[in-house]
């Protein structure tokens, strides 16, 4: 057997002290705020029929790089989740949500998902994405309330973002763009990078526009843009909005090179990124409406609009100060509980057990009896607080407690304590 020590695979992360703290507070911070926008949970399962994400996804390089595919005993082709929207439409088409519920369906969503792609920060292979999805008869309103809802995460996380947003058109009006850009690109081949090659003579061109090296080039800034092959009805639509945006004192920079990565998207699509940073991954919410993706998996005529966010991303671009508040807010102390008298050992785990059964957060250290001791353990062990039973606590019906911040201590009676 080899003794070479098993690691974590790359792309992975293994949560654990403050990450751990930090990934427990951001996404309890955002299924509160989901809840007071009144989304629903749900959940669905880390892999699905590869051919939802290859049939829907087709030209993304999620389907073609990226997407992790595994043939199981029954040689089915299936696959990990690389997103959440494809997933959830699925779901919704499976058990007739649409049928059940008022429209439009408000549904949300915390999941890890998988792509094959090249660790960096912000970026992992196993990742874990928050995201949402409205599904209905959707207006302007119900697009400018998702913009404002993705607004209000990244306020709550003090982060500041600049929307960038984009109008891409119906299927139509984005095919015939498509075709324009392709024979555009071909006079430039020899001047665009392998990978941008591969793009041509599909909706995959789409991402020459906002590839970070080539959207530098000057050719790639003079593309023909959305603009020049939407009708005058979707031109007056997206002027509305960007006027109601105004309205709303919401901050915006129209980038017309902006595509998202999803094929599926069509009309409005938007990212927030981050102010004054040039990194490569600081957009921290990406979103926009689809159309396509509804009609093939439901069959129905209508439209959705949804968000996603990566933790580990929020997580990485987190001020210090946010960061501290975060691990710190709701901390509830932590008791260590030793006792000093023989023969009381069950007496002091029947002691934990009810200092439990009234919320507190306590462990009881059987091993350890003298007061040196237990502090230094309780110290390493991040405990706020001493529990110590003695002869006279015992006696006396009281416990002695000392703050490890202060280190100050008090005796009190246990009822009192308990109240």
């Amino acid at each position: 057997m080899s003794n070479k020590q098993i690691t974590a695979v790359r792309g992975t992360t293994d949560w654990f002290d403050q990450a751990m703290i930090l990934f427990n507070a951001i996404s309890h911070k955002i299924i509160a705020l989901s809840d007071l926008y009144t989304f629903q949970r749900i959940k669905t399962p880390v892999f699905e029929h590869a051919e939802l994400f290859s049939r829907n996804l087709e030209h993304s390089d999620i389907v073609k790089k990226e997407l992790y595919q595994l043939i199981d005993r029954s040689e089915r082709k299936l696959a990990l989740r690389p997103e959440g929207t494809a997933s959830i439409i699925r779901a919704v088409n499976e058990h007739k949500l649409l049928d059940q519920n008022p429209w439009p369906l408000k549904l949300y969503y915390l999941e890890p998902m998988f792509r094959y792609e090249r660790p960096q920060k912000g970026r992992m292979r196993e990742f874990y994405q928050y995201g949402i999805e409205l599904v209905g008869e959707l207006d302007q309103l119900d697009y400018l309330q998702t913009i404002l809802f993705a607004k209000k995460i990244l306020d709550t996380f003090n982060f500041d973002c600049v929307l960038n947003i984009n109008w891409l058109g119906n299927f139509d009006s984005r095919k015939r763009w498509v075709e324009q850009l392709n024979q555009y690109f071909k006079q430039y081949q020899d001047q665009l990078s392998e990978l941008s090659v591969s793009r041509l003579d599909s909706y995959g061109v789409l991402r020459i526009l906002d590839d970070k090296n080539e959207s530098k080039k000057d050719f790639v800034r003079s593309a023909p843009t959305i603009d020049q092959f939407i009708s005058l009805e979707e031109q007056t639509q997206f002027k509305q909005l960007l006027e109601q945006l105004d309205q709303l004192g919401i901050k915006y920079v129209y980038n017309s090179s902006l595509v998202r990565g999803l094929d599926y998207y069509s009309e409005l699509v938007f990212e927030f990124i981050l102010a004054n940073n040039d990194q490569a991954q600081s957009t921290l919410i990406g979103g926009g409406c689809y159309q396509n993706l509804i009609a093939e998996l439901t069959n129905k005529p209508l439209k959705a609009i949804g968000f996603a966010l990566s933790i580990e991303r929020f997580i990485s671009y987190l001020d210090d100060k946010t960061k501290d508040s975060l691990i710190n807010q709701d901390q509830k102390p932590r008791y260590l509980l030793i006792n000093l008298v023989p023969n009381k050992e069950l007496a002091t785990l029947n002691l934990s057990q009810e200092l439990i059964n009234h919320n507190y957060q306590v462990y009881y250290q059987h091993k350890l009896n003298k007061v040196d001791k237990a502090i230094k353990y309780a110290l390493r062990a991040k405990f706020t607080h001493l529990i110590i039973m003695g002869n006279d606590e015992w006696s006396k019906q009281t416990m002695t407690i000392k703050d490890l911040s202060s280190q100050t201590q008090q005796t009190i009676k246990y009822k009192e304590f308990i109240k």
